[in-house]
């Protein structure tokens, strides 16, 4: 059962406030997970990137097989239903995690109604992203080989969106804007970016084991049924469709319970300013 900390918490503990959390409320959430992953991955059913990349490096490449850019329309849509229902997950862990369970139908109320904001925080993102890749591939092209120091460039954007990275949960645990979000995660970051790092890079290397084991299995059970031509961009889809029901809970809960932990660190960082104000 989950309790939201009072205190803040040691990695461990942010960790394992994150497992509980996931336990508490998978059962709430593994139906919205699961939409939001096959919305994500629908798109490759109708595109064959990955296919086409294989066969360009073995040789076999046929270009009457080229898909007419379908997922030039899919790619979007795909999108937009999983940060949709994404958003769902978000809502109803969170309203789980404060004891107050909402149904599926609220959940995806408060979702619709945080979709504008989520997608201003995503151009902000994209903002920042392009702004450093587009310079480090020009120095690429101009350089050469030496260019590639230019990823360097990204370093200070990728240091940034670490700090956002809490800008779309905000938006759904305290109903604020965008710009609020972003501002405010960026302030619970400040001071704790290092450890915030540390704990995605454990929550990531934990969907990266998830997701090779749904890959094992499916290879298994592709052999075992004798589904042999199946391809390559659909096995991918199957997998991703299949490892959201476990993945997006997963980084949900471990997203909202640094949050929390970093909620309360602020408050006992700004408490601890106030006192020693009072005291000069």
């Amino acid at each position: 059962m989950y309790e939201p900390p009072t205190s803040p918490q040691l990695i461990g503990g942010v960790l394992d406030g994150a497992v509980k959390l996931f336990k508490t409320s998978f059962s709430q959430t593994i139906g919205l997970a699961v939409v939001a992953g096959v919305g994500g991955s629908l798109w490759r059913l109708f595109d064959n990137s990955l296919e086409r990349a294989l066969s360009m490096m073995d040789g076999t490449f046929d270009p009457a097989l080229e898909i007419p850019g379908w997922n030039l329309l899919a790619l979007p849509i795909s999108l937009v239903v999983s940060i949709y229902f994404y958003l769902g997950v978000l809502a109803r862990m969170d309203a789980v995690a404060h004891g107050r369970p909402i149904t599926v139908g609220e959940a995806l109320w408060r979702g619709l109604r945080r979709f504008p904001a989520l997608l201003l925080c995503l151009l902000a993102y994209s903002a920042i992203l392009g702004l450093s890749i587009f310079p480090t591939v020009l120095l690429i092209v101009a350089a050469g080989p030496i260019g590639l120091l230019g990823f360097l460039m990204m370093v200070p954007a990728l240091v940034l969106l670490v700090y956002w990275y809490f800008a779309p949960f905000l938006l759904v645990a305290e109903n604020i804007g965008a710009v609020a979000a972003l501002r405010r995660s960026f302030n619970l970051v400040r001071g704790n970016w290092g450890r915030t790092v540390v704990i995605l890079m454990v929550a990531y290397f934990v969907l990266l084991v998830v997701m090779t084991l749904v890959a094992m299995v499916g290879a298994a059970v592709v052999r075992v049924a004798g589904f042999v031509d199946i391809g390559i961009d659909a096995a991918v889809f199957a997998i991703e469709a299949v490892s959201s029901a476990v993945t997006i809970p997963f980084m949900v809960s471990v997203s909202l319970a640094m949050l929390y932990d970093l909620k309360l660190r602020r408050g006992g960082a700004d408490l601890a300013a106030r006192i020693e104000a009072v005291g000069r």
